[in-house]
């Protein structure tokens, strides 16, 4: 193939292959720098958009292509993807991820895999091409764990574990900005590992070069005067774990702090601790507890639902603001449920039967149901829960819902609507605790786990 005209990132800090196993020599410049970036011309990819290509005999396994794909879903969530707004950068998004069967060469330089990115581009391999005018795709390669990629005189195999640049993709006369970015990343090189342990590797160098990518895209963003870019900063203080992920910092340039801040272990460190104006005895004795958003301010509120010593005589609901650490009430409102009833038939949740909604009250009736079912009913938090979105029987008996399950509810099929997990322990057919999901709309789901009842 002819080979397109091609502007590769120079080989020094400002675009060198990154190094989370950092080689001396390599971005040592940038570890010990320390104050204010320089924006230059301040080209950034604002709403990043990402094609995820890969390629590698580990993602013939559609489990690790979805759990990958998961990875660019939940970093867009964390405060890593929100601190990096102060440099004009919006949420990413995941548009597509394609597997590349091309057989592995032992090694590409820059050039050359840059010819296999336009190359699956053309041939439709990647469907996503970039716009004339690029100013928000990102293509990511995790390239075979068998191929030595080279940047310079610097190799994979024992100076970087990945790097990102820019060029052309089929310029035009008239246009000679940049359009094409991408970063290269290396599967690991021994077959067989997890997948835990693939995403402990991979991950940090993934924020590395994509925080870099989104705020440098071309040599044009924002670097420290060295030329070291945000992620060279930080680079040689390690990961940290967010949930399933390990993420590497970045420079904040508004806090002056490698950022996300480290916290510690997980779960070691309260976010919150404080008093609300429930009296301890009451909530103790007559209250039901959940979370969840009631006012669509993105931030769970606290449900207090009262089954017992209501003034009323009615279920009560009672919701603690979440948004002003759970001291104002957002709503006290009685409901269509006799407290009765409430206190001795009902099992009740919190959670959006529409799953981008705001949190509704299921309320499960396990006892003295007319159908002799297991009877979901739904209040509406529309109607500040004095009317019935739902009212429905289920296939499961009453009797054996009273004795023998535990409750949740989520999107399981994630068809947007809300459905309802019947968590078996006692009495199950298999011998094991089974999962039965009652469907918000469509068939229900039922199987077996490998827990022994």
């Amino acid at each position: 193939m002819q080979r397109p005209h091609h502007v590769a990132a120079p080989a020094k800090p400002d675009a060198a292959p990154r190094s989370l196993q950092v080689v001396a020599g390599v971005n040592d410049e940038c570890h010990t720098w320390r104050g204010h970036l320089d924006q230059h011309g301040g080209l950034v990819l604002g709403s990043p958009r990402i094609v995820a290509a890969y390629w590698d005999p580990f993602f013939n396994d559609p489990r690790n292509v979805e759990r990958m794909d998961q990875f660019f879903r939940d970093v867009a969530k964390t405060t890593w993807m929100r601190g990096l707004t102060q440099y004009g950068i919006q949420p990413l998004t995941l548009v597509t991820s394609v597997v590349i069967a091309d057989p592995p060469p032992a090694k590409l330089d820059e050039g050359q895999l840059e010819d296999k990115l336009v190359g699956w581009l053309d041939s439709g391999k990647v469907g996503v091409k970039p716009a004339r005018r690029e100013k928000r795709l990102l293509y990511v390669l995790l390239t075979p764990g068998t191929t030595e990629l080279t940047f310079g005189n610097l190799s994979s195999k024992t100076d970087f574990s990945g790097y990102h640049t820019w060029g052309r993709y089929h310029p035009f006369p008239t246009l000679s900005s940049q359009n094409l970015f991408w970063a290269a990343i290396p599967m690991p090189s021994v077959p067989g590992l997890s997948f835990t342990t693939v995403a402990d590797i991979l991950t940090p160098t993934l924020c590395h070069e994509m925080a870099e990518s989104f705020t440098d895209r071309n040599g044009n963003g924002y670097k420290a005067p060295n030329g070291c870019e945000i992620g060279d900063v930080c680079e040689s203080e390690g990961a940290d774990r967010f949930g399933h992920w390990r993420i590497e910092r970045y420079w904040s340039d508004a806090d002056q702090v490698c950022f996300p801040v480290r916290q510690g272990a997980p779960y070691s460190t309260f976010v919150l601790q404080t008093g609300t104006p429930i009296d301890a005895t009451d909530g103790a004795a007559n209250f039901h507890w959940a979370v969840g958003d009631y006012n669509g301010d993105g931030i769970p509120d606290l449900f207090g639902i009262k089954t017992t010593n209501t003034g009323s005589g009615k279920v009560e609901v009672h919701i603690l603001d979440g948004a002003t650490n759970y001291q104002p009430f957002l709503l006290h409102t009685p409901t269509m449920l006799d407290q009765t009833d409430g206190a001795s038939k009902f099992r009740l949740l919190a959670a959006p039967l529409n799953r981008a909604g705001i949190a509704d009250v299921f309320g499960l009736k396990v006892k003295a149901t007319a159908s002799g079912r297991l009877e979901v009913q739904v209040l509406d938090d529309l109607g500040d829960f004095k009317s019935f979105a739902l009212q429905t029987p289920t296939p499961i008996d009453a009797t054996d819902a009273a004795t023998n399950f535990h409750w949740a509810v989520d999107d399981f099929d994630q068809d947007g609507v809300s459905d309802l997990y019947a968590i078996k322990t006692t009495a199950t057919g298999t011998g094991k605790v089974e999962v039965h999901v009652l469907a918000g709309m469509g068939p229900p789901l039922h199987a077996a786990t490998p827990v022994t009842r």
